[in-house]
């Protein structure tokens, strides 16, 4: 490693410690005080002029001497605070771009979640109704887990009570505001539930991430419900 390199790991770590609101604190002290220095040295440089004293003269070349290096130092400090500033922003809004990016775009089922409720409900095989809010992209995304268990041999039962009827046939699935998703089951299938929940949960995912299970023995019927992102 050449001493660059470590000598600016050092610096970052260093840094790590603060904050950025602290981070720009720092960078405007360290500016004012760098122009501070620069006043310095203009000082240094006009008392070297020969009208002056000899000893008036040294103390500028002294002056001069201390400026030059404390303003070279507080130079590398903050240009190493302003990257440490610029890096943390990038990260800041790169993290909210993928946010943004995720809330706007639809919930799908990748191929391994597919794979592992089709694993799930082939070891199981029971009855269930589907809850979902009724807006579209959380309607799209509480059907396609619906459709993946009743391909591999899961019941699929409409909403008692009425619901939200699927043009095409589909059984009617109840209305939902939850802004999460849920397995309710029957402590009998407790075991099932919290397998479904593995399969759909994915923590990368704003609206995968959370996925609850809740066990009531009130539950007559395992109930798959489809909250929104948020």
């Amino acid at each position: 490693m050449y001493p660059s390199e470590k000598h600016r790991k050092t610096n970052l770590v260093t840094l790590a410690i603060f904050d950025i609101a602290a981070l720009e604190l720092l960078s405007s002290a360290i500016f004012w005080t760098y122009m501070g220095a620069a006043v310095c040295v203009v000082i240094g440089i006009y008392w070297e002029k020969e009208e002056f004293s000899k000893e008036k003269r040294h103390k500028g070349w002294l002056l001069l001497l201390w400026a030059l290096g404390i303003e070279t130092a507080l130079g590398v400090g903050l240009h190493a605070v302003d990257d440490e500033i610029s890096s943390r922003q990038r990260t800041v809004i790169a993290s909210q771009q993928r946010t943004i990016e995720q809330l706007l775009s639809p919930r799908r089922l990748s191929s391994k979640q597919r794979e592992k409720l089709a694993a799930v409900a082939a070891s199981s095989k029971l009855p269930f109704v589907l809850m979902t809010s009724p807006d579209a992209e959380t309607w799209d995304f509480g059907m396609s887990i619906a459709g993946v268990l009743k391909e591999n041999g899961w019941d699929w039962q409409p909403f008692g009570g009425g619901g939200l009827s699927p043009l095409d046939g589909r059984p009617a699935a109840g209305a939902t505001i939850a802004d999460h998703m849920e397995i309710q089951a029957s402590p009998e299938n407790e075991a099932v539930a919290h397998s479904l929940a593995a399969a759909i949960r994915d923590p990368a995912v704003i609206g995968m991430a959370d996925v609850r299970v809740v066990v009531d023995q009130r539950i007559k019927i395992t109930t798959v419900i489809a909250g929104t992102k948020r």
